[in-house]
């Protein structure tokens, strides 16, 4: 918040009349008028819904994080008016925020028009682009011609603000192609408008999950992307700004997901709430840390006879899980980009990753181990002298128990989320927590194993 301009904006509201609060404020951006509500008084904020048109305050109320506080201020009659010239997409969102009971009594104020508008998108799924589209554009007949194109762009410029894409449609609605205003501007009147219509565009339909588009969207950066329903009809677009809004979403809900929370938290909600959100994940992982702590048990008699191994243990699986961990997030990048690689690739080239990680990690493992032991001249086995030999024994069983967990956790790495893109569902449950928990328990097993055939061997 820029507190600056915020101060500005209450001492022209507490100093001026309405008339002139109205052109002073029209220099101000609408972002900052609507974060200064919340330093206003409800006197101010009445004096202010009194100096500006319905329209500004539609502009203003987009931007409100709680907009029912503010609208319980207003008669229904006002709300609705605002609401109905709000973009479609702002409309439903504020709706949605509202009491059902409001919400109803809004819509029935609201014109027919708007209305319908309204609820063509409240039938769409919340995940899918069609609860995100809006009707902010501008349509042309594929059998108009240049001037004709022109004419109905300066017509509706007043009514719709994305103005540099003109799309094309069919007699029947379905989408033809699309129009670069300055095509449109710079062609002769006389030219034919087939030439100027790029009809190779990018689309989206209404019942994709936005989860599945979202990257695609960003890698065509686009201020506007084109929506048809499931006959190809054109229905609507898909702005810039809730363009971002989702991939804003999707990004804090992966890394939710990543953090093993079961949904994304909010600083303002309460204890209790986030409680509930984190508790889920923390319970199963502490019965899988439980599994993991009772194999260790099994393995007692391996650490009363080799204790060295237990000084080393947590080295093996901060190791196993940092891998683990990395190999997790770049496979969730990559199958998130829109050209995604084939499976096979990305499992083979990171197998062989993994390979040369684990022999580089595991050569520097050895050579500082053994340096360790013989520095220090650590008892490796109970009631056995140090020996050079059986350091460089114990030095390399724990070398190699290094390798083998960083090659099985980078493959975890992959597999998982692999498997869950698979099977239709989101890879980035698999999160940091779930696939560390998992690579502790096959790192015990490897290392006290291998340990176990050291021992029958010395």
């Amino acid at each position: 918040m820029n507190t600056n301009t915020t101060l500005k904006i209450k001492h022209i509201i507490q100093k001026n009349s309405q008339a002139k609060i109205k052109n002073l404020l029209g220099k101000y951006h609408d972002y900052d008028i609507a974060i200064t509500f919340e330093i206003l008084s409800e006197d101010e904020r009445q004096k202010l819904y009194k100096s500006l048109s319905a329209q500004k305050l539609s502009d203003i109320f987009a931007y409100l994080e709680e907009p029912k506080t503010y609208f319980d201020e207003l008669d229904e009659e006002k709300t609705a008016e605002i609401i109905s010239l709000m973009d479609t997409v702002d409309a439903v969102d504020v709706l949605k925020k509202l009491d059902e009971d409001d919400r109803e009594n809004i819509l029935e104020l609201i014109d027919d028009e708007s209305a319908e508008e309204i609820d063509t998108i409240y039938q769409y799924e919340e995940e899918t682009i069609g609860s995100i589209i809006s009707t902010n554009y501008i349509t042309i007949n594929r059998n108009d011609t240049i001037r004709a194109a022109m004419k109905k762009m300066v017509t509706e410029a007043a009514e719709n603000d994305n103005i540099f894409i003109l799309y094309v449609l069919n007699d029947d609605g379905t989408l033809y192609g699309a129009v670069d205003l300055k095509d449109l501007i710079i062609a002769r009147a006389d030219s034919n408008l087939e030439d100027i219509i790029k009809t190779n565009y990018p689309i989206l339909h209404v019942n994709d999950l936005i989860e599945d588009k979202i990257y695609k969207i960003v890698e065509y950066d686009l201020d506007i992307i084109p929506v048809l329903d499931e006959n190809e009809v054109f229905v609507g677009v898909l702005e810039s700004d809730n363009i971002i809004d989702a991939y804003q979403e999707e990004v804090h809900e992966d890394y939710a997901k990543f953090a093993g929370l079961t949904e994304e938290t909010d600083i303002e909600e309460s204890i209790w709430s986030t409680i509930k959100k984190r508790v889920p994940w923390l319970i199963f992982l502490l019965f899988l840390g439980f599994f993991v702590s009772f194999l260790i048990s099994g393995f007692e008699n391996i650490i009363i006879t080799i204790p060295v191994l237990v000084f080393f243990q947590s080295m093996l699986l901060d190791m196993s899980g940092n891998v683990g961990t990395q190999s997790l997030a770049v496979t969730i990048i990559g199958l998130n980009e829109p050209q995604q690689p084939k499976w096979k690739k990305v499992l083979g080239k990171s197998f062989v990753t993994g390979i040369l990680l684990g022999l580089l990690v595991a050569l520097i493992s050895f050579i500082s181990i053994f340096a360790f032991i013989s520095i220090t001249k650590t008892t490796m086995i109970s009631e056995q002298p140090f020996s050079y030999p059986l350091a460089l024994k114990v030095s390399g069983i724990i070398s190699f128990s290094m390798l083998i967990a960083i090659i099985i956790a980078n493959l975890t790495g992959i597999l998982i989320p692999l498997t869950l893109s698979k099977l239709k569902i989101d890879p980035a449950v698999a999160s940091g927590p779930l696939i560390t928990t998992l690579n502790d328990l096959i790192t015990v097993l490897v290392y006290y194993g291998l340990a176990s055939l050291l021992l029958t061997i010395l």
